[in-house]
């Protein structure tokens, strides 16, 4: 995939967060999202993001693959001890070479983990093989498949990723990220309005239901967005 400036990602309407609303969105902290994408002190960059000329912003493609760091470093009942960046790394770079892959974390692969080593199983191929480890390359079982690939839409043709849905819902409604929509800002499902929008404009009103009158929305769409842009702490 071609890399783009931050106009020309401007102009394609695919999505562009600032670097803020992308830690945001993923849940992470913005110091974790700078180092995966841009490295520190601590550790070289593990993704590389679309936009070349400015580490302001990133792309829906780098929001989809930071969801995949995530679980990688979480710790929970089968992910004990979060893997190490490196090891990240080079399965991300060794799966871009072998495979022409440019977003393998972003495209319809399975990614999994067995304990001790990544496997990926790319669109279109019959067997998963070992992304890190002696056996590198080697044709594998997946292991434990990553969870964020449940919550993302892809393009039947380009096989990269679509659409994001939350996978939490508010008032029984669902938060989608879609680039070719409003940006790519949150909104709620069947909603015309992005709910940031809709949040400052409760900040401003102080009524869901003003807000609601306002934009001719339904009111469940306001309180939604406001429960959902809470939880992200956006009035900080």
């Amino acid at each position: 995939m071609k890399k783009a400036n931050l106009i020309e990602q401007m102009d394609s309407c695919a999505g562009l967060y600032s670097v803020q609303d992308a830690a945001r969105y993923a849940d992470v902290s913005l110091s974790k999202l700078k180092r995966w994408f841009y490295g520190d002190y601590k550790s070289d960059a593990v993704l590389e993001p679309l936009i070349t000329d400015d580490r302001d912003y990133l792309t829906f493609y780098d929001f989809v693959e930071a969801l995949a760091i995530k679980e990688l470093r979480s710790r929970d009942n089968f992910i004990q001890y979060a893997i190490p960046l490196q090891k990240i790394r080079k399965a991300i770079n060794d799966t871009k070479n072998i495979f022409k892959i440019d977003y393998p974390l972003a495209m319809l692969n399975r990614v999994g983990y067995d304990g001790r080593n990544l496997h990926i199983q790319p669109d279109g191929f019959e067997y998963p093989v070992q992304a890190t480890g002696k056996e590198m390359h080697q044709q594998s079982l997946l292991g434990q498949e990553l969870n964020y690939i449940r919550w993302i839409d892809f393009d039947h043709d380009t096989k990269m990723a679509l659409r994001y849905r939350h996978p939490i819902q508010y008032c029984g409604k669902s938060i989608i990220l879609d680039p070719r929509r409003m940006m790519g800002e949150p909104f709620v499902e069947g909603c015309p309005i992005s709910a940031p929008t809709l949040y400052d404009a409760y900040v401003a009103e102080g009524s869901d239901e003003q807000v609601s009158k306002y934009f001719n929305v339904d009111a469940q769409y306001v309180t939604a967005s406001r429960n959902y842009c809470e939880s992200l702490q956006m009035a900080a």
